[in-house]
């Protein structure tokens, strides 16, 4: 059944009407979709089990990177278009590079599938482009520029009048079928450390690990609870734009795309230095290539230790090299570049 699957994956793949059937179908069966991602819009950022909850896949775009987050959504509303301004090619032959990936490891099946690569930075470029022939890579830098704050201008300042000065942590978090592990006693002495000074501390959670019951330990702190919401749910970015800008400072014990969102939008980092591991609980090729392939674990040490230096010294020439922070684009730039797809 996995090879037949497989093989009628491959034939997808290299039709571009069979893609749009394809995804046609996916979203035909989850039809309230955009109902349950305009309700969730309106629960409190605090609600989070309810922000985490299993929400169904409902593929707008072929390539499934494009619709974590709502990222590839984001991007057509910031530059002005729809779904219904793209073409075939355009919709479902476009792969954004989901966040921010430390090491050699690129996912050469999914950018196998498109016509136009976007990441975040150009030492990921440098990297892409080194695997994937033929295909246009674009550094358009963090994506969080691309996207609203869920909150209004006017509720941020509600939330920060009844907050105080937050400190918003942001853990390493799991995936699907990886477990992020750490000494969480010792992360969250360094918290108790950290928030002197600080009115409220604010933890945001990945929904994989609300899922997983992480949320109890902080909880027995006294630390508020939140997360951008599922994987699936188009405001998930905007949430999370949301909660950086009631910070006053972020708490991190590990690099990913929030230290460039953070970046983007003004807010301090602060790292605590722990060792994380990742377990994997199901089996995936692509785990493989990233937790056990020595040239990717060399090549991601080498990434984190420039970053941190970086960020330690607010060396903007590193960090906009990792981060891309000097190559977001304009409206008018991100529609020419969408459109350009053929």
């Amino acid at each position: 059944m996995h090879k037949l699957k497989e093989f009628l994956a491959k034939i997808v793949d290299r039709n571009r009407i069979l893609r749009a059937l394809f995804t046609a179908y996916k979203c035909a069966q989850n039809q309230g979709f955009s109902a349950e991602v305009d309700r969730r819009s309106k629960i409190s950022i605090f609600d989070y089990k309810a922000l985490a909850k299993e929400l169904v896949e409902y593929p707008y775009f072929y390539i499934p990177d494009c619709n974590y987050y709502g990222l590839y959504h984001h991007l057509l509303g910031y530059a002005g278009l729809g779904k219904e301004d793209l073409n075939l090619i355009q919709k479902h032959y476009f792969y954004i590079e989901h966040g921010l990936v430390l090491g050699t490891y690129a996912n050469q099946y999914n950018m196998g599938k498109a016509k136009l690569i976007t990441t975040l930075s150009p030492v990921r470029k440098s990297y892409i482009d080194g695997i994937v022939n033929g295909v246009p890579t674009y550094v358009i830098g963090p994506y969080i520029h691309y996207c609203p704050s869920l909150l209004s201008a006017d509720e941020i300042i509600a939330q920060k009048a009844a907050l105080g000065k937050v400190l918003l942590v942001i853990p390493s978090h799991s995936i699907g079928s990886v477990t992020a592990q750490f000494d969480e006693r010792s992360f969250i002495s360094s918290i108790h450390e950290k928030m002197v000074g600080y009115d409220t501390v604010i933890v945001c959670l990945y929904w994989k690990d609300i899922d997983n019951g992480v949320d109890a330990i902080y909880l027995k702190e006294g630390f508020k609870v939140s997360t951008a919401g599922h994987r699936d749910d188009l405001n998930f970015i905007p949430r999370l734009k949301s909660l950086l800008l009631l910070a006053s400072e972020i708490f991190t014990n590990n690099l990913g795309t929030h230290l460039a969102y953070a970046l983007e939008v003004g807010v301090p980092i602060s790292i605590y230095k722990q060792k994380v591991n990742y377990k994997e609980v199901q089996f995936f090729k692509s785990n493989q290539d990233i937790l056990k392939n020595e040239q990717n674990v060399i090549s991601s040490r080498f990434d984190r230790k420039q970053i941190e230096d970086a960020l330690a010294n607010d060396d903007r020439l590193v960090l906009n090299q990792y981060f891309g922070l000097d190559q977001v684009k304009s409206p008018v730039e991100m529609r020419k570049l969408l459109l350009s797809i053929k």
